[in-house]
């Protein structure tokens, strides 16, 4: 966790608050996502202070079932709001009461705050799980595997410091590709006769052939895992 957490903010302290809660004897600030990731004076965090999933989870595991509004006094009759993506259009949000998650866009509930900000994503490292794969050679650094095998890879968002940075949307292009005589070849998925584009599957999630983007739309987060299945050689794609 980046530095503590705060509750979510009292009716009093926000000029014009989209929706109250009134819950513990007080009445309680409800923000819809855009605030809370990013309008404090909504009752919301500032820019890059929204917690991740896993740093509510890391609050919610030590003080479970609840514990938070006995001893802290904060609210949890509503769920709290994350920065962590569920889609392309949804965030992850957790219930402080019993731990249970869940994903929504369009509602109004409590936010907390980080006391210093997230990490800011700079970099994305791609690698194959395992390094023996790697091939250098004719000027070439790539991942080097046969025909009809099948290729994981990791992918790691790291910061400027080169730490990696848990939860983090990023976007995957899946390029053309290209066969032995250096001739692009596109196929749509169900569309491939000759075999070469096959879908990757990504965290369990099946995805067809080029030319597509992961990330925010849908979203992806960071640590991922990628099986690319072989099949014939096919040129790097670069955007």
């Amino acid at each position: 966790m980046t530095g503590p957490l705060s509750g979510p903010k009292l009716a009093g302290e926000v000029s014009n608050p989209l929706r109250t809660q009134d819950e513990s004897n007080e009445t309680w600030t409800r923000v819809a996502h855009t605030d809370a990731a990013g309008n404090p004076d909504a009752g919301g965090c500032a820019a890059n202070r929204l917690p991740r999933i896993d740093q509510l989870e890391a609050l919610y595991n030590a003080n479970s079932g609840g514990k938070i509004n006995g001893i802290q006094g904060w609210p949890v009759y509503l769920n709290y709001w994350s920065s962590t993506y569920q889609s392309a259009t949804t965030w992850k949000l957790i219930a402080l009461a019993n731990g249970s998650e869940f994903a929504n866009s369009n509602v109004s509930i409590y936010a907390s705050c980080l006391a210093s900000d997230n990490p800011v994503p700079a970099a994305i490292t791609i690698e194959p799980v395992d390094p023996s794969l790697w091939y250098d050679g004719s000027d070439v650094h790539a991942v080097k595997v046969k025909k009809g095998d099948t290729l994981q890879l990791k992918v790691t968002v790291k910061d400027a410091s080169g730490n990696p940075v848990p939860e983090a949307p990023f976007v995957l292009t899946r390029g053309d590709g290209y066969d032995r005589r250096g001739e692009k070849y596109t196929a749509q998925d169900g569309d491939d006769l000759q075999g070469i584009v096959t879908p990757v599957v990504i965290d369990g999630d099946r995805w067809p052939g080029p030319p597509l983007k992961w990330g925010r739309r849908p979203a992806l987060t960071a640590p991922a895992l990628l099986v690319l299945p072989a099949r014939t050689p096919t040129a790097p794609h670069r955007d």
